[in-house]
């Protein structure tokens, strides 16, 4: 089989957004999720994507416990699991690429919801903006107490009799 050559960043980041978009349906899939399942690939500094989808084959079936797990964690791995293992029937992927390509989706899902775009907000129903407060009026030196201000004067005096030749 001959070696697949990189793919631009630009096709990488799109099939991110695809990707991305593939795990927010039906079960919101998040970023540390994500991670969690490829951790070892996107680590290791010779990364073995054969390994990868074994390990992915392996987590769905049960090992490890990840499908299992409570608190919706269970329903994203298994979720995640059959979208990343459907990445692997793609042709033309380099180790390097697939670094890319999990890196990016897990950018995407981080950032935005992917399965709903950003609608403008509704001035109707919004509160007015207050305008800020100004900050509060800047301490003489730095707020010290009375004491602390005196031993600050004392170092004071120290350091210029030091520069002045005085050996106090």
């Amino acid at each position: 089989m001959p070696a697949a050559t990189p793919k631009s960043q630009l096709d990488v980041l799109a099939e991110a957004e695809t990707l991305a978009l593939r795990l927010s349906r039906p079960v919101q899939v998040k970023k540390n999720v994500l991670l969690s399942l490829v951790a070892d690939f996107m680590s290791a500094p010779r990364p073995d994507r054969e390994r990868l989808r074994e390990t992915l084959e392996l987590l769905r079936s049960g090992s490890g416990g990840h499908v299992l797990r409570a608190g919706g964690y269970g329903e994203q791995a298994k979720a995640a699991l059959d979208i990343l293992l459907s990445v692997f029937e793609q042709e033309g992927w380099t180790e390097a690429d697939l670094k890319s390509l999990f890196g990016w989706t897990a950018r995407l899902l981080q950032v935005k919801p992917v399965d709903s775009p950003a609608a403008p907000p509704n001035r109707t129903q919004t509160s007015p903006v207050q305008p800020r407060r100004p900050p509060p009026p800047a301490k003489p030196l730095g707020g010290l107490s009375p004491k602390g201000r005196d031993t600050l004067e004392e170092l004071k005096k120290k350091l210029q009799g030091k520069e002045n030749g005085d050996k106090r």
